[in-house]
């Protein structure tokens, strides 16, 4: 096998790497790559909270795929940071070219494959029919109140906060984005009742040429939930963002995917399956 060596990427070596960089990197905490032959191969991103690492993207040159790059690439960063006091790295990705072969390899504990829809906001913006029934929805959803993520913060007391952190961290779900920030507040809202959280939607934004992309992930404990938040976050996406191009990406559990199915229907553009992960590192 030709010989890899794990690099740090930073303001010395950034422009080596650039190429292989995603238009999020500007707001990646840590940036790694691995070198090949005396040229870049691959990068990971990644941002941290106290002892926890979250992988945002992991890209590898498609010539060098399925040459154990991207597993060399995650066992040396978790290494690394398991040395700088890291005890769980989480990962989320799409469930393609052997992105789940590499975690399991790896150590990764697989919490969840969910499926994600691909939806063109703008073509909603064209259907009132749609943009009604997503209204009505607040309707159906009585007696759940829907709060931007900050104001949660806000109102709602630090027992139920830490409760409902726990319940993300058994689905493999990075508590500490719903802690402490790290998404797109505009675009981010809880279901709440009485002093007590009962769903979320943390959501990212990112440009990609033309193009704004949303990514969201929600967590809900009840139907009832997933329609308000959709009712919310439907109105205010269109709202937020206007009639420049935009793809949102959802993810969820079983009842969010079966909900968003039938509530977007033909907006769908694609339906793709992505993996929720999770690994512990023995302190060394």
């Amino acid at each position: 096998m030709n010989e890899l060596k794990f690099t740090m990427i930073d303001k010395i070596n950034v422009e080596y790497f650039l190429p292989l960089l995603p238009r999020e990197a500007k707001g990646a905490e840590v940036m790694a790559g691995v070198i090949m032959d005396k040229r870049p191969a691959g990068a990971l991103l990644a941002n941290m909270s106290g002892q926890t690492a979250s992988i945002i993207s992991l890209f590898v040159l498609p010539e060098l795929r399925r040459r154990k790059v991207a597993t060399f690439l995650l066992g040396q960063f978790c290494s690394e940071f398991g040395k700088r006091g890291v005890d769980m790295v989480f990962a989320y990705g799409p469930d393609e070219d052997g992105v789940k072969e590499c975690l399991v390899s790896n150590g990764f504990s697989i919490a969840s494959v969910d499926k994600y829809y691909a939806v063109r906001i703008s073509k909603l913006i064209n259907d009132p029919a749609l943009i009604n029934k997503l209204k009505s929805y607040k309707k159906a959803s009585a007696g759940r109140t829907v709060l931007p993520m900050k104001d949660v913060r806000l109102r709602i007391p630090e027992p139920s906060i830490r409760a409902f952190s726990k319940i993300l961290d058994k689905r493999g779900i990075n508590p500490s984005a719903f802690i402490n920030g790290g998404y797109d507040e505009k675009l981010s809202f809880a279901t709440i009742m009485g002093a007590n959280i009962s769903g979320i939607m943390l959501t990212n934004r990112t440009e990609i040429g033309s193009d704004v992309v949303v990514e969201s992930l929600i967590t809900i404990s009840d139907k009832m939930d997933i329609l308000a938040l959709l009712s919310r976050f439907g109105v205010d996406v269109i709202h937020v963002i206007g009639e420049k191009g935009v793809v949102c990406f959802v993810t969820g559990d079983t009842n969010t995917q079966k909900l968003v199915g039938k509530l977007l229907g033909e907006h769908v553009m694609t339906v793709r399956n992505a993996i929720h992960a999770g690994k512990r590192i023995e302190a060394r």
